[in-house]
């Protein structure tokens, strides 16, 4: 997994969770199917800025299936945190298949 910022001094070291993420069959809310999801329960970014989170695949031989960019995401400082959203519909769904996504809230 690589973090990928327009400041590349701040790419090293500058993600915090559990790695590697193993996919989950889950059923997905738009469509009822089941698919391979990679849920990361545990993961932060040390740093505040705008970032993309670029994940590979790779199969037990250790052979690249696929890569993959997020789109753009805001890390905030604690003294800038807005607080947290409400549940997407997708956590919601999740959770209900006993795959609970942890949040941060603010006191």
């Amino acid at each position: 997994m690589e973090l990928r910022t327009q400041y590349s001094y701040l790419v090293q070291n500058s993600l915090l969770g559990n790695e590697p993420i193993y996919g989950t069959v889950l059923t997905d809310p738009d469509d009822g199917l089941q698919h391979i999801f990679f849920v990361f329960p545990n993961l932060s970014v040390r740093y505040s800025g705008v970032f993309r989170l670029c994940c590979t695949v790779v199969d037990l031989e250790n052979t690249v299936c696929s890569q993959i960019c997020t789109d753009t995401f805001t890390v905030h400082s604690s003294k800038t945190y807005p607080g947290s959203n409400k549940k997407t519909e997708l956590e919601k769904c999740f959770q209900k298949q006993g795959h609970a996504i942890s949040r941060y809230h603010i006191a």
